[in-house]
């Protein structure tokens, strides 16, 4: 998870350098000041760094919602149509780091008095969300962003570009 995260903030971070400061700088440079810019609070209290985790998760879900608020007017049904199983093997990877609590499951045990029922409960459930999340996502993706053409998914996947990009030319912002 780690290093997916670390992976795609950091190619966001070199674009928005570039959209916004019309710096270019390479993906790997993006990495390196994410790391910079984020390692040092793993290195914090744990008290800190739970409150900061929970503003960061807090923020995310709301940003997630905003965003799926404005896009789902742009979902093209006859898009969700489609069914070219080609290319399913590459979410694996997508997959393994979405659904990725099993390295928590160390450091939930203990905030959870050892309880193995609360435990299960929070794995099912937060799988379970993970799961939602992800196919709200698909669905959005999917129904929104043509499969060929110049932004089409098919030319994200294989210019190995995120499909954000092609969904932000779909949408036009």
């Amino acid at each position: 998870s780690l290093i997916a995260y670390t992976a795609g903030c950091g190619h966001m971070l070199a674009s928005w350098l570039s959209i916004f400061f019309n710096v270019t700088i390479t993906k790997t440079a993006g990495c390196t000041i994410f790391i910079l810019l984020f390692g040092p609070i793993i290195l914090m209290n744990h008290r800190i760094l739970g409150k900061f985790n929970s503003y960061l998760f807090i923020t995310m879900c709301a940003i997630f919602l905003v965003l799926i608020a404005c896009i789902a007017p742009h979902v093209n049904f006859s898009y969700l149509q489609r069914n070219d199983f080609g290319y399913m093997w590459s979410t694996i990877p997508i997959l393994l780091t979405a659904f990725s609590f099993q390295t928590m499951v160390p450091s939930l045990h203990p905030y959870l008095n050892h309880d193995p029922k609360a435990l299960r409960m929070a794995i099912i459930g937060g799988t379970s969300i993970a799961f939602l999340v992800y196919f709200i996502w698909q669905m959005i993706v999917h129904g929104t962003v043509s499969f060929d053409g110049a932004h089409g998914l098919k030319s994200a996947l294989l210019a190995g570009e995120p499909a954000t990009h092609s969904l932000g030319a779909s949408v036009g912002s």
